[in-house]
């Protein structure tokens, strides 16, 4: 960074440094020419970026209706539905929807299982297999490549 700009170097730049220093010290000075077309791409591409981000933010929320009135808000049990939603549903566009859908029917099925304890521990029953089911899972391991 020169002494005259006190703008941060972004991480495309750092990167950039790698290939050609002498590309990023000209686009620095004299701004970067990219064609209309470049330019239309990074704009869709920063506009689907932010409807993701949005999306995400939308649904990711902290609680978990149904596992929080069964089993409480900070169990075992809890945490390990939060993270099964969190690693493998939200990820991908089903897994969204079928959270989006959750979201929108628990509310109504939380004041049912206060009501009605049968129902409840049916429901404590199907999860406790399920959350059995996640706990036997292996655990992916990060590729150190």
């Amino acid at each position: 960074m020169s002494g005259k700009s006190k703008k941060c170097i972004s991480v495309t730049e750092v990167a950039g440094l790698g290939i050609c220093e002498q590309q990023v010290i000209l686009d620095r000075r004299y701004g970067k020419a990219r064609s209309a077309r470049l330019q239309a791409k990074a704009k869709r591409g920063i506009r689907a970026h932010s409807q993701f981000d949005q999306q995400v933010r939308r649904i990711s929320d902290p609680r978990c209706f149904i596992a929080s009135t069964l089993y409480g808000p900070n169990t075992h049990e809890t945490r390990c539905l939060r993270g099964f939603r969190d690693q493998h549903l939200l990820p991908y566009r089903a897994g969204r929807c079928l959270c989006t859908l959750y979201y929108r029917v628990s509310p109504i099925l939380v004041p049912a299982l206060s009501r009605c304890p049968r129902l409840a521990a049916l429901l404590r029953a199907g999860l406790n297999i399920a959350v059995k089911w996640i706990e036997r899972r292996p655990r992916e391991v990060a590729d150190d490549r």
